[in-house]
């Protein structure tokens, strides 16, 4: 798993997405571990593939993956600043460099795709 990490980071990938519900606690916190070594953002992906499989996914609601919570959020945060400035996207350089830090990036998308769900509402 290292390797391909490894191989991804090379290639300029910036996030990965794993399925919670797929992966044992002890495998997420590895790969949650080298996602941090590596920097990348970390997303849900968990997915509906049938009309029986529930819409809410109960892991999501553990402590340790609140992370996939909020970059959720992240992402709505990203779609509404893109659709205005393509500079504004949580991976420009713009970005980056106003907020290098990614956790802090995340919390910044996060507000901003929760204060659009409220406009919409």
């Amino acid at each position: 798993l290292e390797l391909l990490f490894d191989v991804i980071k090379e290639l300029g990938f910036k996030a990965v997405t794993y399925m919670p519900t797929r992966n044992s606690m002890a495998q997420i916190k590895h790969i949650q571990g080298l996602c941090k070594k590596y920097g990348f953002f970390q997303i849900s992906g968990e997915d509906i593939n049938s009309p029986r499989q529930s819409f809410i996914c109960e892991i999501l609601k553990n402590p340790e993956l609140h992370n996939l919570v909020d970059a959720a959020w992240a992402l709505i945060g990203h779609e509404k600043r893109v659709e205005e400035d393509l500079n504004e996207g949580l991976f420009s350089k713009k970005m980056i460099k106003k907020y290098p830090d990614l956790n802090e990036r995340i919390q910044v998308f996060k507000k901003a795709g929760k204060n659009r769900v409220r406009e919409r509402v």
